[in-house]
């Protein structure tokens, strides 16, 4: 199943469900684990060049849209096509509410939309949170 992106400028940031990046075309950013990257890139990532090789891959599969990759113990690392990539690094933290967690990851994508580090969408535009394909 396709995901609509819109065409009007609106930010779009997908979790990403499907094998197919292909179909995330447009979006914004797309937010990936390492895991879910690897069976989207068909590409076992063991070391820093493949985790590049792999990313590089999928931001050419997405045509333009950035992807933020989650890397668990290692943070988060931003991909754009024309930027180089930021690695943020992790803050070990205790973990009482685990949904408030999930739901706090879509702030940093969000944040980078907003604050320049993902250019898509004109500034303050909505950003909407496309649902996981089924």
């Amino acid at each position: 199943r396709d995901i609509l992106v819109p065409s009007n400028g609106v930010n779009v940031v997908i979790d990403p469900k499907s094998c197919d990046f292909s179909v995330y075309r447009g979006a914004t950013v797309v937010t990936p684990n390492v895991a879910e990257a690897e069976r989207a890139a068909n590409r076992e990532v063991n070391g820093d060049a493949d985790f590049e090789h792999v990313t590089r891959f999928l931001l050419g599969v997405l045509g333009g849209g950035a992807l933020l990759v989650t890397r668990g113990a290692e943070g988060m690392s931003l991909f754009r096509p024309d930027g180089a990539p930021l690695h943020i690094p992790a803050v070990a933290r205790t973990v009482f509410d685990v949904e408030l967690y999930d739901t706090s990851l879509y702030c940093t994508p969000i944040s980078c939309c907003f604050s320049g580090l993902i250019r898509k969408a004109p500034s303050g535009r909505p950003v909407s949170l496309a649902p996981p394909s089924a």
